[in-house]
């Protein structure tokens, strides 16, 4: 079985959003699937989705698996796979999903693609806002993104994520041990990282490195310090300090480039 979505000009298939073991688990899961016709928009589901009587599916959306939607969401010519679950006063429109998906509360979607690995997991929630993107998580990895979040164009692949606030992304691949809460992003935040962790920018002219979220002035007075609540050793604890100056040059540089040329 293979399904199929637009995505502005291009064409989607539903599977190239897993590789050949996610193919075969999901396929082999469900092999006699049955499918009916939702009667509130006569939309395609499966005999295992469990879909509330309020939930609106456009006669171009098709619900696979054991996928649950729950509330009065609002879905038109998407695909949903696997594990989705939906709820809430979700919208979403040109979606194509696979995989352990969850959209909840005010989610809005549309013109994008989500894919998870088995073992991994995408979480959208509160009032977050995406358009054209696609975020396809490996094994293990874990995506979040809620509160105001809006993102466009956005591609995340490479592992977990978390953006929150009233971050505003566009047009760029977020690497994996991004934290976003606030700010307006056309570039990718600069990480450096340690064999334990990662040190990233999360707000404009700030620094995070595990729950520990700074500014930039703060971490090079005494926010390394911090590491030792972390359980640290001695050497990780340099290691973390090295790393955390050695992203603070970066940002200087980088912000001394942008006041001379721009």
């Amino acid at each position: 079985m293979s399904e199929q979505v637009e995505q502005g000009e291009a064409q989607v298939d539903i599977f190239d959003l897993a590789d050949e073991q996610d193919k075969r688990y999901w396929m082999g899961r469900y092999p006699a699937e049955r499918m009916e016709k939702h009667l509130n928009g006569g939309g395609m589901r499966g005999s295992l989705v469990t879909c509330s009587d309020y939930t609106y599916l456009d006669a171009d959306t098709v619900v696979h698996g054991v996928s649950a939607l729950w509330g009065s969401p609002n879905v038109v010519k998407s695909k949903l796979w696997g594990n989705v679950r939906v709820s809430g006063v979700v919208r979403l429109w040109n979606v194509v999903a696979c995989g352990f998906v969850n959209f909840h509360d005010e989610v809005q979607a549309m013109s994008s693609h989500f894919g998870t690995k088995l073992g991994s997991e995408i979480n959208l929630y509160d009032r977050a806002k995406l358009d054209g993107c696609s975020i396809l998580t490996p094994k293990g990895a874990r995506v979040e993104i809620g509160c105001d979040a809006r993102l466009i164009d956005v591609v995340i692949r490479s592992g977990s994520c978390y953006i929150a606030g009233d971050a505003f992304i566009k047009g760029v691949e977020l690497e994996a041990d991004t934290w976003l809460h606030t700010g307006i992003w056309e570039r990718p935040p600069l990480i450096v990282r340690t064999d334990k962790w990662a040190i990233s920018e999360c707000v404009p002219g700030y620094i995070h490195c595990q729950c520990q979220c700074h500014p930039i002035e703060k971490w090079e007075r005494s926010g390394a310090k911090a590491a030792r609540y972390f359980g640290l050793t001695e050497q990780e604890f340099k290691d973390c300090e090295a790393a955390t100056r050695e992203l603070i040059a970066k940002l200087r540089e980088r912000d001394k480039y942008i006041e001379e040329y721009v």
